[in-house]
């Protein structure tokens, strides 16, 4: 028997029509999301801790306050069970089964909250993705919506929230096209659903605040466009930027058995995760929060860092994020990531003297393509936060990163042969 909500939703108008609304509501949780989280931190380190959240203070609140989180949040792991999924995997299961486990979902949201609020480098996009395909989810459940309509839901709501997070409805596209497993041929409805939704997601955004979300990242613009020595540069960088993840990644994968060891004591994982991330934040207090906050601060203070400076905050921060993540705390990789890029880049470019621009988009794109494995996804979310003038030397540099993977893959192959 057809739902009534079915019954609504059989032309193709009215089905990008359910796009277009649910691309507002991923918008509109996006901004919650950001917001609600804003004002979280800046009550508890900037009011009643003293902290200024562009670039914050040494002191000892950093690992009291993350060791506080890690105890609860492995209390809830042990109690509710571990949280399961990340921004991947929603993506993945509204594709394939055209829903997500909406009380999963809203498990993780609640983790991400209290993890991204304890100062933790973790970005809003995975619990800002999770209560979006989860109000998706649940309003589909709750209509009785077949499969497909269900689907649209989904991949709307999520492509709504990309759209206004990363002022773009070009990467909710790429992101769903690379993650499906159809054929090219097949996917002409998700290009359509996911770019109208990315699209509302953006006009809700700038309705609402006249401006977007990725220009708060403080990447200059390369004025004049790229030179030929900006072109080769990037590809430098870009080679630089994908090195660098393959090497945080490698240290991740010794580590693997030690964490395994740490999967049956869901509290003391959490609590060491926690400590790792404390301690990191006591040496290099930049390294804090999301990078939302603190990535302009190094690039406009970059002539008073030294480049060794740089580098182990790149370091150090793309690894305290790889440790919270793999000990049980929620949030997403992909801010972080576009910090550790900036450090990284304007590290690498005390020796180089090219454009910051060009150094630092560069970098981020090549540690993107690593992150991601999915160069179209990698290239419009690094356009997104650096500019489409800057779209050229992001491009250069993603192939050079997709050097380094195919050589990586290949090694990886041989290896089990």
């Amino acid at each position: 028997m057809t739902s009534g909500g079915n019954k609504a939703f059989k032309t193709g108008a009215s089905k990008l029509l359910l796009s277009a609304i649910f691309g507002v509501v991923g918008g509109l949780f996006a901004i919650a999301v950001i917001g609600g989280l804003d004002f979280i931190l800046t009550h508890i380190w900037s009011d009643w801790l003293g902290y200024n959240l562009n670039d914050p203070k040494r002191g000892i609140a950093q690992l009291v306050v993350l060791l506080i989180a890690g105890l609860i949040v492995g209390l809830l792991a042990k109690r509710y069970g571990p949280n399961v999924g990340n921004i991947e995997s929603v993506i993945s299961d509204s594709l394939e089964h055209g829903k997500i486990n909406w009380k999963m979902a809203f498990k993780n949201v609640g983790i991400g909250i209290l993890s991204i609020s304890s100062g933790a480098s973790l970005g809003p996009e995975a619990p800002a993705a999770m209560i979006s395909g989860g109000v998706a989810s649940v309003t589909a459940e709750k209509l009785k919506l077949n499969k497909e309509n269900s689907q649209i839901l989904n991949i709307s709501a999520v492509s709504g929230m990309l759209g206004a997070l990363l002022s773009s409805p070009f990467v909710a596209t790429s992101m769903f096209m690379e993650f499906s497993k159809q054929k090219i041929n097949e996917l002409r409805s998700i290009v359509s659903y996911t770019f109208v939704a990315g699209s509302f997601g953006i006009a809700t955004f700038f309705i609402l605040f006249n401006g977007l979300f990725a220009s708060s990242f403080g990447i200059p613009k390369l004025a004049g466009g790229p030179t030929i020595y900006d072109l080769l540069m990037a590809f430098v960088f870009g080679i630089i930027g994908a090195i660098f993840a393959v090497l945080v990644g490698l240290v991740m994968r010794r580590l693997e058995p030690f964490f395994k060891k740490l999967d049956k004591k869901l509290i003391l994982r959490s609590v060491v995760g926690a400590t790792v991330a404390g301690i990191i934040a006591v040496i290099f207090p930049i390294t804090m929060f999301s990078g939302q906050h603190t990535m302009a601060t190094i690039i406009t203070q970059a002539a008073s860092y030294s480049a060794i400076f740089l580098f182990l905050i790149a370091l150090t921060k793309l690894f305290a994020t790889a440790a919270l993540i793999r000990t049980g705390f929620f949030g997403g990789p992909i801010f972080p990531t576009f910090f550790s890029g900036a450090a990284l880049g304007l590290a690498m470019n005390t020796f180089f003297h090219s454009p910051v621009a060009v150094a630092v988009s560069a970098t981020i794109a090549g540690i993107m393509i690593i992150s991601l494995q999915k160069p179209l996804s990698a290239a419009l979310i690094t356009t997104a936060i650096a500019g489409v003038a800057d779209a050229t030397v992001i491009a250069l540099a993603v192939s050079a990163g997709l050097v380094v993977l195919v050589a990586v893959e290949r090694r990886a192959k041989s290896i089990k042969a």
